[in-house]
């Protein structure tokens, strides 16, 4: 039976725009080296974090509704496909079973980000 799991979550590009101004640790300790090549590559890039930040808190999200329990920040990545669409790799996740699907969307005050968890385990 298949099963699914959603997740939204909300962010301040604000609060992105203080860390990457104060070169904050944090960047380094929540995003992985290529979330933040991507990121610092823009022109905004307070806005690229703010989303992936979103990103990985939607998925977390999605994951906890389908009771995929302790999976930290860091360990969610979300990159980018070659036709600009988004796409999420969970270190530690059984990706041949559980498949997350992920939306974001930013503007220069808000990211948000929606994320889908599809558990095709037999039960």
């Amino acid at each position: 039976m298949t099963r699914f799991g959603i997740g939204t979550d909300i962010e301040s590009v604000s609060r992105f725009a203080d860390l990457v101004e104060r070169n904050d640790p944090l960047i380094q300790r929540v995003f992985t080296s290529g979330e933040i090549r991507y990121s610092l590559a823009s022109q905004r890039p307070a806005e690229r974090f703010a989303a992936r930040f979103a990103g990985k808190e939607a998925v977390v999200k999605a994951l906890y509704d389908l009771g995929i329990i302790g999976v930290a920040i860091p360990a969610v990545e979300v990159l980018k496909r070659p036709d600009g669409a988004p796409f999420v790799r969970v270190i530690g996740l059984p990706a041949d079973r559980v498949q997350v699907r992920i939306s974001l969307s930013h503007t220069r005050e808000w990211a948000i980000a929606y994320a889908l968890a599809i558990d095709d385990a037999e039960t």
